[in-house]
């Protein structure tokens, strides 16, 4: 199979520049997965452009699933826009672009496109993507509506 792209958009009750502080935080993205997937390794504060590390994968907190490799690209914070490079395991390509636009006074919109290459697993992955980005987007709109 041939690389994919796998696209969404998910709408928040939170401005635009709270979404974004919370995006490029390390330790919302931890807290955004807590219960599915575990990062072992993630560093402190704010992604930058630059990063470059690998982290152990766990499924439930418990079960090792690999290790994971990602670096920062590009960083916009005028255009609250992200990419990264990552991949592991079978996953030969996980580019990541994220985007914030906001859509009223307090409210935003947090968009994902990312192109996905893992070979004869990359529908499997495809769909696995998509379940784990929607879990971390209600995980992540819980965060902010209790911090509001």
């Amino acid at each position: 199979m041939m690389a994919v792209t796998v696209q969404s958009a998910f709408d928040y009750d939170a401005p635009a520049d709270r979404v974004w502080a919370d995006l490029i935080s390390y330790d919302a993205l931890a807290k955004s997965m807590k219960g599915s997937l575990t990062y072992i390794g993630l560093p402190d504060g704010e992604a930058k452009v630059g990063d470059d590390f690998e982290v152990e994968l766990k499924i439930w907190g418990w079960l090792p699933v690999g290790r994971w490799r990602m670096r920062v690209v590009e960083r916009d914070d005028a255009s609250r826009v992200m990419r990264s490079e990552e991949g592991g395991g079978v996953v030969r390509r996980y580019h990541h672009r994220l985007m914030v636009k906001p859509t009223g006074p307090a409210t935003s919109c947090y968009e994902d496109l990312i192109e996905l290459d893992a070979g004869l697993f990359t529908g499997f992955y495809r769909r696995n993507v998509e379940r784990m980005y929607h879990a971390r987007h209600r995980a992540r709109a819980t965060r902010l509506a209790a911090s509001a």
